[in-house]
């Protein structure tokens, strides 16, 4: 799923009301003085009345400014998205403040309401809404003027949880969290870089309490509005009824276990995929693998807004469903055939822990296996046991067991690439080539795509290709099976004239067509992708030359690079067979992964490593 990375005005308490199992939500929205994308939030106040039952309604007031003219596109149609199944939201007011001090109301008839959301990540087939506020003639300068009121059924009956972030270093006062709730609700609050704290109670007896940014008033003169540096502590307001990640995971299972019960036609389905299956690996490949081809990936809600899972027969039935549907249906099928399994839900990599129990921490569901210690993922379309690279190495709450553990991180040495590619240059100085690739590990369900796609067009050969500054024509085929765990590619190629031979030629050495993924360290690491991935990719080329044409000189010298977990080396070799030169180039690189994230010394080594494979992937020699 591409994820589009808008900023719509989502309203601070909308979290709870629409977070879907299998979409990378964010952790709430900061709201904060502090400049994002041409606009200032100047004041937030949110209010929160919580009942025992977990129910509660949210108001929020909100003054924005505008600060440039990409505010204005940011912020001027704003949308407050929200979960029909278990939420209502209406706006009561809305203004817009001229940068001369002049009110312009915004009119009812611009205050719209959508069956969608502005973000694609919210597009689910569900009901999800959203009321749109259309502010008029804003400029830069403007101050935007909004307050609604949000009311919110729990995902957990008789359980209330929210979390907010704000910068530390905006104007103290400004972001101001007023809750009152019922009593006997056991609310455990904890809060970092706030001010405040529990107040008398109210006339109805329920609590009170009140939370503000802390921080020193700023000198007289001081520009009070100033954007924080993106270094800025984070102050937290976390509220939680959890007494623990156990019981989020129990009473998760209290509605999520029924929907994988195991029906006569389960039982059958079941029985009748793993006939002849001698193991329980066997079985559990088997029906993991059905799961993953049968079952096409569609988001839907329920009255759970996207939390809970559709009964393990109706997925069965209908052959579609995202991926907590995926689980149900594969738990229900394991447990037909006597395999125990539980259902475990993924951190949305999120970073920081929460410091409460949190249902928000989660975006994604797969399915654990004790008796083979496997992790299923049915939804990310792989072999069993491979996981996406998004989700190794993520907390995951078991919800059977109530334990939090980590998924694993894949094997170096069985994950990554391995190509060989032979190649034949003729008198022209064009070459005739052909490569085989081996391809394990996460990596395999965008390549599968891709080759899906364009292999026999000879589009994705000439992507390839183009990418190296080689320039020719070919054709790729998958040799492989579809359940194979390893990806086997074959390619054949022609490649345009590389030199003029009629005399000495300085000649870069090609790599032809593969599909390597030695590749992908190349270009400037994305400053969002940090992930340490651990694996092995190795490359080795052989160009045989025309008759009579040798090397002069010394061939390119080989590299060794070693630098915190990453290793690369390559050698370089001619030699002479029937009669005829053959340059040898031999590269691999390693990655061998300490921790979860690169860090500060991680990212210069990466960026090192870059400038090493640039130079050593354009390695020429000359031929006379």
């Amino acid at each position: 799923m591409t994820i589009r990375r808008t900023r719509p005005t989502w309203p601070a308490a909308w979290w709870p009301g629409l977070l879907s199992l299998g979409l990378g939500l964010a952790l709430g929205q900061a709201a904060s003085p502090a400049r994002a994308g041409g606009f200032t939030v100047d004041r937030e106040v949110v209010s929160l009345e919580v009942r025992r039952s977990g129910h509660y309604t949210e108001t929020v007031e909100r003054t924005v400014r505008i600060d440039t003219p990409a505010g204005i596109e940011a912020q001027a149609q704003s949308w407050l998205s929200f979960s029909a199944d278990r939420s209502s939201l209406e706006v009561l007011e809305a203004w817009v403040e001229s940068p001369a001090g002049e009110r312009r109301a915004v009119p009812r008839s611009r205050i719209l309401l959508r069956e969608r959301s502005e973000d694609d990540r919210l597009d689910l087939l569900g009901r999800v809404r959203s009321r749109v506020v259309v502010f008029p003639r804003v400029e830069v300068g403007s101050r935007l003027h909004l307050h609604w009121r949000a009311e919110h059924a729990p995902v957990f009956p008789g359980h209330f949880v929210w979390q907010r972030h704000a910068a530390a270093t905006g104007v103290p006062g400004q972001w101001v969290v007023r809750l009152s709730h019922e009593p006997g609700l056991p609310l455990r609050v904890h809060r970092l870089g706030l001010a405040g704290g529990e107040l008398v109670a109210d006339a109805r007896g329920w609590r009170r309490h009140e939370y503000r940014l802390a921080g020193a008033e700023p000198a007289r003169g001081q520009d009070q509005r100033r954007a924080p540096p993106a270094d800025a502590q984070a102050a937290v307001l976390a509220l939680s009824t959890f007494a623990s990640w156990a019981e989020l995971a129990h009473r998760y299972r209290d509605f999520a276990a029924p929907m994988a019960t195991v029906t006569p036609a389960i039982r059958a389905h079941a029985q009748e995929l793993t006939r002849g299956a001698r193991s329980t690996p066997e079985r559990v490949r088997r029906l993991h693998d059905w799961v993953r081809r049968h079952v096409r990936y569609v988001a839907l809600t329920s009255e759970r807004g996207g939390w809970s899972p559709f009964p393990a027969e109706q997925v069965l039935h209908t052959r579609d469903g995202d991926c907590k549907d995926q689980s149900a249906l594969l738990q229900a099928l394991l447990a037909a055939v006597g395999i125990g399994a539980e259902a475990v839900l993924i951190d949305a990599g999120l970073g920081e822990m929460p410091p409460l129990p949190n249902h928000f921490l989660f975006s994604h569901m797969m399915v654990y296996v004790p008796e083979t210690g496997q992790y299923l993922d049915p939804a990310n379309g792989e072999a069993a046991g491979v996981l996406a690279r998004e989700y190794e190495d993520r907390r995951a709450l078991h919800i059977g067991s109530g334990r939090l553990g980590r998924t694993p991180v894949g094997d170096p040495k069985r994950e990554g690439s391995q190509a060989a590619v032979n190649m034949v240059m003729l008198e022209d100085g064009s070459v005739d080539g052909s490569s085989f690739t081996y391809v394990r590990g996460p990596e395999l369900r965008d390549l599968r795509r891709d080759l899906a796609d364009d292999a026999g067009s000879g589009r994705f050969v000439g992507r390839v290709l183009a990418h190296r500054g080689e320039w020719g024509t070919g054709r790729a085929d998958v040799v492989s099976g579809a359940d194979d765990p390893a990806l086997v590619v074959k390619m054949s190629f022609e490649l345009e004239p590389l030199a003029d031979l009629s005399g000495p030629t300085l000649l870069r050495l090609p790599r032809g067509a593969s599909a390597s993924l030695l590749r992908r360290y190349t270009p400037p690491l994305d400053p969002e992708e940090q992930t340490c991935r651990g694996e092995v990719h190795t490359e080795t080329i052989r160009l045989t030359l025309p008759a009579g044409r040798a090397v002069e000189g010394r061939l390119p010298q080989g590299i060794s690079f070693r630098r915190g977990a990453l290793s690369y080396r390559s050698h370089y070799e001619a030699s002479r067979e029937d009669g005829r030169v053959q340059l040898a180039v031999v590269r691999e690189l390693e990655v061998r992964c300490t921790a979860p994230r690169l860090g500060a010394d991680d990212l210069a080594h990466r960026e090192a490593l870059r400038a090493v494979l640039r130079k050593d992937l354009w390695a020429h020699v000359t031929l006379r």
